[in-house]
């Protein structure tokens, strides 16, 4: 691609690569959000062993949706936000690789597929929005000498 002198064409791929990580982040708002429909059966049919356990599960998920508008919207939001929504996902792949391996956990491989996608979905949508960010911070430093 050529560039421009004032970065233009530098500009536009770092809007195009902003856009795709800000898609990304939609997307999982909106897996996030019908994750949190789908358990509200479960949840109003636990009994009282388990209510508390879907309870969390259901207001977990509603909390990550909404985190990830959050991103999606600003995803210039404050780095810790991405490193808590980042590591959490991360955390949760790590052990359902964990309790598989040791092959006593129902759900674990649920786990690894759904959170382990997520993490992969979030690390793009990271790199194509502040990555992108770093690079072009980058680029005018150079620029400058």
């Amino acid at each position: 691609m050529l560039h421009t002198e004032n970065g233009e064409a530098l500009a536009m791929t770092e809007q195009r690569r902003a856009r795709l990580g800000s898609y990304l982040l939609w997307i999982a708002c909106l897996a996030a959000g019908a994750a949190a429909v789908s358990t509200l059966p479960g949840l109003l049919e636990a009994d009282a062993s388990t209510r508390m356990v879907e309870t969390w599960h259901t207001c977990g998920l509603a909390v990550f949706s909404a985190l990830f508008a959050v991103l999606a919207r600003n995803p210039q939001a404050p780095m810790g936000l991405w490193l808590a929504v980042i590591s959490h996902k991360a955390a949760l792949t790590i052990l359902a690789v964990v309790y598989s391996v040791q092959g006593d956990t129902a759900g674990a491989g649920a786990v690894i597929v759904s959170d382990g996608a997520l993490t992969a979905l979030l690390l793009a949508a990271f790199r194509l929005t502040r990555g992108s960010a770093t690079q072009a911070l980058r680029a005018r430093r150079s620029d400058q000498r």
